[in-house]
């Protein structure tokens, strides 16, 4: 990370992660005097990682974390019993680290909120208050009364639901009030050109005679410019080499405006006035170009010189001839100089076309000289840019211009309007359904093992409804112009100063400027989905947590809400006991337009919101008391609902430019623009014109060298929330992971494993991984895995206790059974089922309780009454060891019971008889 900008604008430098660390060791009371002399005389962040690294791998007692996956209510209610389970064993306190993604934050969010309201003591007591003395504490009856945590109480006519969705309209208006004015506007430029054109074939002074006009000059002095900086960047040295936004700026874009120059000088001056003209004279000129841009290209100092390097300037200069040739045959068609729509549309694809078929011909004569793969390289890269550029233009203009006549086509009649209109909206909502779903994935393993490829079938459907916007857009771009055009005493006014192109240019501008104005009042981040999400988390989690009569806890009367609730990230640090479980909550930071060709899988870094700081290794960590807010800095409940953003148009390695179209347009987005922990708009709530954030999201262009960053679900980056603890050198870990995983192909547990080593150089692994789906026969899986993980430059091996939601079908409790019964999906029900019912909830929270226990006593269990013998770390890893060696098998305790009371020779009598 970079402090250039830090300290030229005075800004204090973001923290290291190094300084981070060090500032948690210290918080978790992690042998003090020690970690003070093994910093002492630490200058550099290098230095103090180095040294808290060494530090942690020489203590006695392992740092140890509790982990709980993402997976919505299903994962919150799986680790609330998994966090019972370890409490009843005096467990939970001897946990530094509580790591949480997504669902699993719903829970951690809740027990760090708990804690906070209540001594720890009273905490680890009420966890299992209801089997000890039949009374439930009210901070776990709140989540049982909020299972349903979005719509509360359910039904049709229920006022949660109708709320809900009152609250999603009013913000996708609000949404569309700043995109729909912005499209309309940027779809005006081509009725502005096309306006230009016009008026320039109806010169009263008429067509200038002239060859060399004022626009052929222009064009003539563009692409000479295009030209010479093009052979400049093929045989610059290494030093001198261009950027990429050089050659946007001095290569393409001065490409485009010559385009549209000619384009002008064909509307409005026969070019092909004779046959002269028409043969030799535009050839000859493009040749001419061609060559004066590699004489003033190569009179650089700092390009190497080819050998033969008078065969390059003739095949410069012959590719020069075919594109002159090429439009000068393109041009003189009279139908095209005769419609303005049509040489719009073609003008510049058609200029950019001649261009790349010269630089065809130029390829193939230079093949053999001495730089010629430098070359096709560098041209092939340029060609890519110029065809994509007139590509697009080719079909935006011409749905822009010739959309409102399909649309008046379709309309005409019942019978080819209806299947418009179901097109449309079937291709939306398949897009919109499926595309987020777990059948897609951008995953190659998991896309190469499906019968069918959901991902062309998303990107199929995508197109086609974003084909259809389009020219819905289109069609109103279209009303708008006639309407403009019918106001004739416009044309009076200022001696005809409002013609056409004005007119059009007006209407593009007020456009642009109304969506601008409309940004700046509607917060980005205040009006999508996130609001809603987080404070429906926040009432069933976190004012769950303040359940307990002491708190009075003062919620309104009408909508429920007590927004005391969400208390500040920072103040976790008050907890009663502050040495153990410190919270870290994990997000994702989308860097889908990243440019390290690694990550194009990856698409996301690492970003993560602890009691004491916020931010990651790359772009630095802020204190959390004034991260996103000058005063109050970031919410518990703020970054539990971030963590839990599943749904965003950038979802880190899920994430797909065609599918984050819908949902930016849908407004279908959980995640929250933040300010750079590097840049100084880090405490500030959120972008102040949000226009800019949200197209962003739309073009999939979130990076993170940007002023604003865009942070998601943790799980679009690595679902377990081990990858900070690896980080953290953590040796003793305890996963909950309730994903949705009914196959058990452990696509998180590989991808943690995997990014892992990659980044950290650390192994994770297992001697077997013997947990298995449903779909096996009774009482061949086992409950939990464990691994091992190894440290670089470590000899003390770290210990990786995995728990995953598994029905065995044996030992478990029979409510659990009985709605395993009926759900063939339990354990892992699809997470887009966030309603929860009573036994759905219990069943989960119950198995994950009984999971726990069977691990804790080494795969014996306990009896619902019993109060067993508090357990060390060390303990937990031998029982949970010896619990593997415990063979489930299914129950059969009724024959041995009949045979213990002597009913097993009274059955068999009467059955004799």
């Amino acid at each position: 990370m970079s402090d250039k900008h830090e300290k030229s604008s005075g800004l204090e430098p973001a923290m290291s992660f190094a300084e981070i660390w060090g500032s948690e060791l210290r918080l978790l009371k992690v042998d003090p005097a020690g970690l003070d002399r093994k910093l002492f005389g630490c200058a550099s962040a290098a230095d103090k990682q180095d040294a808290l690294t060494q530090f942690v791998d020489d203590l006695h007692e392992p740092v140890a974390a509790l982990c709980l996956s993402g997976g919505g209510i299903r994962s919150a209610s799986f680790a609330l019993g998994v966090i019972q389970g370890i409490a009843r064993f005096d467990l939970l306190d001897k946990f530094h680290y509580l790591s949480t993604v997504s669902g699993g934050g719903y829970i951690g969010g809740w027990l760090s909120a708990f804690r906070l309201a209540r001594p720890d003591a009273e905490v680890m007591a009420a966890l299992n208050e209801l089997p000890r003395n039949g009374h439930e504490p009210a901070e776990i009856k709140g989540i049982r009364a909020d299972s349903n945590y979005l719509t509360p109480m359910l039904g049709l006519l229920s006022a949660d639901t109708w709320t809900v969705l009152a609250l999603y309209i009013r913000n996708l208006f609000l949404n569309w009030a700043v995109l729909l004015p912005f499209f309309l506007g940027v779809m005006f430029f081509p009725h502005l050109c096309r306006s230009v054109l016009a008026l320039a074939a109806l010169d009263p002074d008429g067509p200038d005679a002239s060859f060399i006009s004022a626009p052929v000059a222009c064009a003539i002095v563009l692409i000479t410019l295009a030209q010479a900086v093009n052979v400049y960047g093929r045989y610059a040295a290494a030093d001198r080499s261009l950027y990429r936004w050089q050659f946007i700026a001095f290569v393409l874009v001065p490409t485009i405006l010559a385009a549209m120059a000619l384009t002008l000088a064909v509307r409005r001056t026969p070019l092909i006035a004779s046959t002269f003209t028409g043969v030799f004279a535009i050839p000859l000129l493009g040749g001419l170009v061609y060559g004066g841009s590699w004489l003033i290209a190569r009179a650089a100092p700092s390009t190497q010189k080819p050998m033969m390097q008078w065969w390059d300037f003739a095949a410069w200069c012959f590719s020069g001839v075919v594109v002159g040739s090429l439009l000068a045959f393109e041009f003189s068609r009279q139908t095209l100089r005769d419609s303005s729509d049509l040489l719009t549309v073609i003008g510049l694809s058609g200029f950019v076309s001649a261009l790349l078929i010269g630089e065809l011909v130029y390829v193939g004569l230079s093949s053999f000289l001495e730089h010629a793969d430098s070359n096709q390289e560098w041209l092939a890269r340029s060609s890519g840019w110029l065809a994509a550029t007139a590509l697009a233009w080719l079909c935006g203009s011409g749905i822009v211009l010739y959309g409102p006549f399909v649309i008046e086509y379709l309309w005409q009649s019942w019978v080819t309007r209806i299947p418009t209109l179901v097109a449309g909206g079937l291709t939306g909502a398949i897009t919109l359904i499926i595309g987020w779903s777990d059948k897609t994935s951008a995953l190659k393993a998991r896309l190469d093992s499906a019968h069918v490829s959901w991902q062309q079938v998303i990107s199929l459907t995508a197109v086609v409804f974003a084909v259809f916007l389009a020219l819905v857009l289109a069609y109103l771009d279209g009303q708008i112009t006639i309407l403009l055009e019918s106001w004739k005493w416009l044309s009076t006014l200022w001696s005809g100063f409002f013609s056409p192109p004005v007119i059009d240019c007006i209407a593009m501008l007020t456009l642009l400027v109304l969506a601008a104005s409309i940004s700046v009042c509607v917060n980005v981040n205040r009006f999508s989905l996130h609001a809603l999400y987080r404070n429906r988390l926040i009432r069933a989690f976190l004012g769950s947590a303040r359940a307990h009569a002491r708190q009075a806890r003062t919620a309104d009367r009408f909508t429920g809400f007590d927004f005391a609730d969400n208390c500040p990230m920072a103040d976790l640090r008050k907890v009663s006991r502050p040495g153990r479980l410190f919270h870290v909550v994990n997000m994702t930071l989308n860097v889908v337009s990243s440019t390290n060709p690694a990550w194009q899988e990856r698409k996301a870094e690492s970003f993560t919101a602890t009691p004491l700081a916020t931010g990651n290794a790359y772009v630095g960590y802020r204190d959390t008391k004034t991260f996103g807010h000058p005063e109050n800095g970031l919410s518990l409940g703020t970054a539990m609902a971030i963590s839990g953003a599943a749904v965003s148009p950038n979802m880190g390695y899920n994430s797909s430019p065609l599918i984050g179209l819908l949902l930016m347009l849908f407004n279908i987005r959980l995640g929250w623009w933040f300010g750079n922990p590097s840049k100084d708009k880090y405490t500030k709530p959120g972008p102040t014109l949000s226009l800019l954030p949200e197209l962003k999201e739309l073009a999939g262009a979130t990076k993170d060298s940007s002023d604003w960053i865009y942070l998601s679900d943790g799980g679009h980056f690595e679902n377990l929330g081990i990858y900070e603890m690896v980080r953290r050198r953590c040796r003793f870990i305890v996963i909950s992971d309730a994903g949705c995983d009914p196959h058990c192909t452990f696509e998180d547990l590989g991808n943690a494993a995997r990014k892992c080593f990659i980044d950290f150089g650390v192994s994770i692994s297992f001697k077997d991984l013997g947990i298995k789906s449903r779909e096996t026969l009774p009482g061949l899986s086992a409950r939990i895995a464990i691994g091992s993980i190894t440290y670089p430059n470590s000899t003390k091996p770290g210990v990786l206790i995995y728990v995953k939601p598994t029905y065995c079908q044996t030992t478990e409790p029979p409510h659990v059974r009985s709605y395993a019964s009926t759900h063939a999906d339990f354990p892992h029900e699809s997470t887009a089922d966030q309603w929860f019912s009573e036994s759905q909830l219990e069943a989960y929270r119950a198995l994950g309780a009984h999971t726990m226990e069977h691990v804790c006593t080494g795969g014996i269990g306990v009896s619902p009454g019993e109060t067993p013998k508090p357990m060390t770390l060390q303990e937990l890893s031998d029982n949970a060891a010896a619990s593997l060696d415990q063979k489930p098998r299914p129950a059969r305790r009724w024959k041995g019971l009949k045979k213990l009371i002597g009913l097993g020779e009274v059955a068999n009598t009467t059955h004799a008889n």
